[in-house]
């Protein structure tokens, strides 16, 4: 957990805790369509742009810090968040939604993977579909 390695040129960085990440442990990183870097972290999601670091955790009402992995939608504002223990949550950049609330349990997500508008979802259920018009749909284990 060593925070986020930026090269500059010759120049080399670290952002890290001190510079307002909310973990060292990150474990997932996404570049959005403008150009932003959105780190996924043990302790909660950071947006970095601008020359600045936003950190959102639990106290914005991130409703998991632990966040696996990342994954930008096409047309939608903001990211959508693959955690462990509260299953998908998307982020409109504003507040957060969780797609999985509803669930009698709720699936811990592993990978995010965009392809033929449909976000697809890795799961310790399974894997899911994400439609925007038709929701969520379920594969189940592979066997």
């Amino acid at each position: 957990g060593g925070g986020i390695l930026i090269q500059e040129g010759a120049r080399t960085r670290v952002l890290a805790e001190s510079d307002g990440l909310p973990s060292n442990e990150v474990l997932d990183l996404c570049l959005d369509s403008q150009q932003r870097i959105w780190a996924a972290t043990r302790s909660g999601l950071a947006l970095i742009g601008q020359g600045r670091i936003t950190a959102y955790t639990s106290r914005e009402g991130l409703p998991a810090n632990y966040i696996r992995c990342l994954q930008e939608v096409p047309g939608m504002p903001g990211m959508m968040l693959g955690t462990i223990g509260q299953g998908l949550i998307y982020f409109d950049g504003n507040r957060f939604h969780p797609l999985m609330a509803g669930m009698r349990e709720i699936p811990s997500v592993y990978a995010l993977h965009w392809q033929s508008a449909k976000l697809w979802i890795a799961t310790d259920d399974g894997y899911y579909s994400w439609e925007r018009q038709g929701g969520l749909v379920h594969f189940g284990l592979a066997t």
